[in-house]
């Protein structure tokens, strides 16, 4: 998908698996408890920078979600492609949510600020070290409360995971030939961790997010306590 000639076709069905694989594994739902946690902490509409949006998919469902929850959280995505950002302003048109959506290379761009909470999803595993730091340190600086990435995590097992879910859920190519490229590229959560704490000068809560994520969260109160309690803290 990072193909520039790549047939809008093809991304368009790519978008949509991805998107059907997004739903079938929770990543919106696991993020979604941590946007909903800083939302109640900080009590006032939230304001939310999505990077690397592809579809939309996320920001949608977490605008629904919290409207359902008595929350105001106000999303924009932001993706290089303009043919994503169509895609999923189309996708928020048919679900009749207000979710904003801009084309913006954000490895170029300065990314936009004012934001409470910076998210990215799906995105560090195409990113080389030099790219990562640059976008943890960017979303830091966006961030006005918190940010949370989710990615794969690089492993034999999710390797064989993320192929079956790639094969029985999108008949897109382009998905079947990414999904065993991008745990390819993806790192451990202890890499990441790594990675991020040596960029950010602070620690980073990292813990697995089965099946085959991590999920990273920085925010005021980070403090470094036993994985295993956090664990926990993700599954409240």
């Amino acid at each position: 998908m990072d193909d520039p000639n790549l047939p809008e076709f093809e991304h368009l069905v790519a978008l949509a698996g991805l998107a059907r694989i997004n739903r079938a594994t929770c990543i919106a739902a696991a993020m979604y408890r941590q946007v909903r946690r800083y939302a109640q902490t900080l009590g006032r509409p939230v304001r939310l920078l999505d990077i690397a949006t592809g579809s939309g998919d996320m920001p949608i469902y977490w605008t629904k979600r919290a409207a359902r929850d008595g929350i105001e959280v106000h999303c924009t995505g932001l993706d290089i492609s303009h043919i994503a950002v169509e895609y999923a302003k189309l996708q928020a048109a048919k679900a009749k949510c207000d979710v904003q959506f801009v084309q913006r290379d954000v490895l170029i761009d300065r990314l936009p600020t004012g934001f409470d909470i910076v998210t990215c999803g799906l995105f560090i595993h195409h990113l080389s070290e030099p790219q990562i730091v640059h976008m943890l340190t960017s979303m830091q600086s966006a961030a006005g409360h918190a940010m949370i990435v989710c990615d794969l995590e690089r492993s034999r097992a999710n390797l064989a995971m993320v192929w079956i879910a790639s094969q029985a859920l999108s008949r897109s190519r382009v998905v079947h030939v990414d999904a065993i490229r991008s745990v390819h590229a993806a790192l451990t959560r202890e890499e990441f961790r790594f990675i991020a704490e040596r960029a950010l000068d602070r620690p980073i809560r990292v813990v697995g997010l089965p099946p085959c994520r991590y999920i990273a969260t920085l925010d005021e109160a980070t403090v470094a306590v036993p994985e295993a309690m956090l664990a926990g803290m993700q599954s409240a």
